[in-house]
């Protein structure tokens, strides 16, 4: 407090006639205030860059302890996703019977196909019809974009057609009338391959030939076929209902490598699998989930969902969010 008041006086220029050795008193007097001053502020500044420091890593261990729910809220997803709770954006209503399929055109449309044994091509902006297709003459089962743009759908009426869409027209390619009995399912392959499965107890492989696809080979199936998906470039998986298997097909050497059995419980007629990484394959049921390692060909895991009702789709809207 003295050296305080001493600054002070020197300042205002109170302190008068001082001698050689007061003044060199009182200028080192002044420089340990300056000093003690300089201390004072180093000080401060180190707690406020260590009080920085810690709230960094509190947040930093907080999110990577909590990462799906600082996913959840950080991400804003409901905006992302334009998702509002009992107020879609839009809803469709052209259909006059259940809708079993969605698929997106090459130029951004949305296609349906229902119950009704229509498919409906929708407008980007007004989400009205732009082309309805009633070609089919029982309900259609799936639909599906090929990477040529061409526009696939199989049907209870025991066919396969493909579609040229051009704006509000559209030209029926080819029909395939290989199966006799429901088609469920068609995917094209990565080496564009069409596959196809159906309730005749088979699925059936097509590839193109002169523009047109014609069946390079078949696989008999252990009772009905509902469902396929390719698990790996030489690897493919199906369903079939007796015992509720899960059968693994090896492309290559045309063979099945693994059969699980039991896998869910119910004999469902549509399935909807999805591979939600590399290793993973998921396979909905009633109301749980079974999670399949597709590498070492056995059942990780079976997740209850007991708030639900038969799970009758699955899709991942990131890395750690699963939508039933």
């Amino acid at each position: 407090r003295r050296k305080q008041f001493l600054y002070i006086d020197l300042n205002e220029n109170k302190k008068e006639n001082l001698n050689e050795n007061d003044l060199i008193k009182h200028i080192s007097e002044l420089k340990e205030i300056i000093q003690m001053k300089d201390n004072i502020i180093n000080k401060l500044e180190e707690q406020l860059n260590d009080y920085k420091n810690q709230k960094e890593k509190k947040i930093t261990e907080q999110n990577s302890n909590t990462k799906e729910n600082w996913k959840i809220k950080d991400s804003n997803l409901y905006n992302d996703f334009n998702i509002k709770f009992r107020n879609p954006i839009h809803k469709l209503s052209n259909h006059t019977a259940h809708v079993y399929c969605l698929t997106i055109l090459k130029d951004g449309r949305l296609a349906s196909g229902s119950l009704d044994k229509s498919i409906i091509i929708y407008n980007k902006e007004t989400y009205k019809p732009d082309l309805t297709i009633k070609e089919h003459s029982d309900y259609v089962s799936c639909i599906t974009t090929l990477s040529s743009g061409i526009l696939a759908s199989c049907s209870a009426d025991k066919t396969i057609k493909l579609f040229d869409i051009k704006n509000y027209s559209y030209n029926v390619l080819q029909t395939l009338t290989l199966h006799t009995n429901i088609v469920y399912k068609i995917i094209e392959l990565k080496n564009k391959y069409l596959v196809s499965c159906s309730d005749d107890q088979s699925i059936k492989f097509y590839i193109k030939n002169n523009n047109e696809y014609i069946k390079d080979y078949q696989v008999s199936t252990n009772g009905g076929c509902t469902s396929v998906i390719q698990t790996k470039d030489n690897e493919i998986r199906y369903s079939e209902k007796t015992n509720n298997s899960i059968c693994f097909f090896d492309l290559n050497e045309r063979k099945i490598i693994s059969r699980l059995n039991n896998i869910k419980k119910n004999n469902d007629y549509y399935e909807w699998f999805i591979m939600i990484n590399k290793d993973l394959l998921l396979i909905p049921w009633d109301k749980k989930i079974s999670i399949i390692n597709v590498n070492k060909y056995n059942l990780v895991r079976i997740i209850d969902v007991p708030d639900s009702y038969n799970i009758a789709g699955v899709c991942m809207i990131n890395e750690n969010m699963l939508l039933t």
